[in-house]
């Protein structure tokens, strides 16, 4: 964290837990997610995916009705 300024830096690949998140928090995270991005997420998927490039494939998969599945091509 940068002292001086009060941030962290963040990208895509950041942890949700690693930067402070918890379980109360990722509560209020999946009722902003839903309100903004009409999209309902699950505790548990937040716990599976909690790197933000892995929560933004998730919400664009359920938003385009498509299911993830992780693993090697």
């Amino acid at each position: 964290m940068d002292a001086k300024f009060g941030y962290r830096y963040v990208d895509r690949n950041s942890n949700y837990f690693k930067l402070g998140g918890n379980s109360l928090s990722a509560t209020k995270l999946l009722v902003e997610i839903e309100r903004r991005l009409k999209c309902k997420l699950t505790l548990n998927e937040i716990f599976s995916n909690p790197e933000f490039e892995k929560m933004l494939n998730l919400i664009n998969s359920k938003q385009l009705g498509m299911e993830v599945v992780e693993g090697e091509i």
